[in-house]
């Protein structure tokens, strides 16, 4: 029995990719107009301040806290303000009744060659004695 040859003059089926491009195109746009925002996405509260303009808690008058990082031959050298610190458990205590008498900026500054674990160990004391606004800086060697 033979078969028939008709199947071999059959075209084969090609996909119009540009014609599909178009079409999904054509989706993305329409679903990118007809989306609506929820009230949360919409109503985001910035944390940031304008220029010329100061947040509520900030009071002018008071001078930052300054924490400097040092390394030494015998290790970490820690000074508040002037005032030099043999170990963070010291440290922790001036932070305590400090932050009991005002709520000042305190700003950690450190050389390079401190390990970032000191700077953690002095950032987790500054928040466990309560001090909300705490921030970082480096110091050059000898400054």
């Amino acid at each position: 029995m033979k078969l028939s040859n008709r199947h071999k003059n059959r075209d084969i089926a090609e996909l119009n990719l540009p014609a599909m491009v178009d079409v999904i195109l054509l989706l993305l746009i329409f679903f990118m107009c007809t989306r609506s925002f929820n009230d949360p996405e919409k109503n985001i509260k910035s944390q940031l301040l304008q220029k010329g303009m100061s947040s509520s808690n900030e009071i002018a008058d008071i001078e930052p806290i300054s924490i400097t990082l040092r390394k030494t031959d015998s290790g970490i050298m820690l000074d508040c303000d002037g005032k030099k610190y043999s170990s963070f458990q010291s440290l922790s205590k001036t932070l305590e009744m400090l932050r009991n008498i005002v709520d000042a900026k305190v700003i950690i500054k450190s050389e390079a060659q401190v390990p970032f674990r000191y700077v953690v160990e002095t950032l987790d004391r500054c928040k466990s004695a309560g001090f909300s606004n705490v921030g970082l800086s480096t110091v050059e060697i000898g400054e």
